[in-house]
């Protein structure tokens, strides 16, 4: 970023009070106005427009003063923003992080006097841009580790044979309150006729086509927002039923199986035979490739 020249300096003096108890300690509008003057005066800087909120918190950035200045720094009225404590313009790492983004992309300064925060000189900036990285590695060591404690759970949920949730399965019903799956009795017999047509036909899309046929749709279930689901069956979607675990009672996270608290609709033998048929359709479909 280039740095402003003094007599380009065209200032934005932020001011903001929020309680009653600031204007006791001697942090009035008034006077935060006057000591953002002084500091412009003292370093010959003349050209300034003065913003100020009252009764607004700094967690909250919908505030009218506030949102004069971003517009006047976008329309190029401004190109220094002083305050007289970092806070009076935001409270939290995250607005920090926008805010200091937004700003210097934009070529404008920031000026903290009390907290001797200014991004009007090179040192300035350069801290600036420090505390930004380490926001920045802040937020992926937390994300990282938020991601390590979900998988730790999940996967300590599969080895206790509960179901890690995700869509509904054709044959279960979801029981929120106890984490676990309920056999439905209407569409276990629809799942058997999937498997055992499968066996038949051993064609994946041949399976769709009978199954719809006979009017048997995928599973449907009831929303906030309605109905979802009941649509017909597709190659893609035979192949993932047919290929679920769940349905002999057992609960997969990533390529491990483990025994689930749900009690499997499907037998074994005919579970196996399908996954057979499977093998050999998908190694017929390698070598008819190579």
């Amino acid at each position: 970023m280039t740095d402003i020249l003094d007599k380009d300096r065209k200032n934005g003096l932020y001011v903001r009070i929020s309680t009653s108890n600031q204007i006791e300690e001697g942090n009035s509008l008034d006077e935060q106005v006057q000591k953002l003057k002084d500091y412009c005066s003292y370093r010959g800087w003349k050209s300034s427009i003065v913003y100020r909120d009252e009764g607004f918190a700094g967690n909250d950035l919908v505030r009218p003063a506030f949102f004069r200045l971003v517009d006047d720094i976008q329309h190029g009225k401004i190109n220094t923003v002083l305050v007289t404590k970092i806070e009076t313009l935001l409270l939290s790492l995250m607005d920090f992080e926008y805010i200091c983004k937004t700003f210097l992309e934009k070529g404008v300064d920031i000026i903290s006097l009390n907290d001797n925060f200014d991004t009007s000189t090179a040192i300035g900036r350069s801290f600036v841009r420090m505390i930004l990285n380490l926001i920045h590695l802040e937020r992926k060591l937390i994300a990282s580790q938020i991601s390590k404690r979900t998988k730790r759970g999940l996967e300590g949920n599969a080895m206790s044979g509960i179901f890690n949730g995700g869509y509904a399965r054709l044959g279960y019903d979801i029981d929120r309150k106890n984490k676990g799956l309920i056999p439905n009795k209407s569409e276990i017999p629809i799942v058997r006729q999937l498997f055992k047509t499968y066996i038949k036909l051993k064609s994946l899309s041949e399976t769709a086509n009978a199954m719809n046929a006979k009017g048997f749709r995928m599973k449907s279930w009831t929303t906030y927002q309605g109905k979802r689901g009941g649509k017909k069956f597709q190659k893609s979607s035979v192949l993932r039923l047919l290929k679920d675990p769940l349905y002999i009672g057992k609960v997969k996270y990533r390529n491990n199986l483990y025994d689930g608290k749900h009690r499997a609709i499907i037998s074994r033998e005919l579970f196996d035979s399908v996954q057979n048929i499977l093998g050999e359709s998908e190694g017929a479909i390698k070598i008819a490739r190579i």
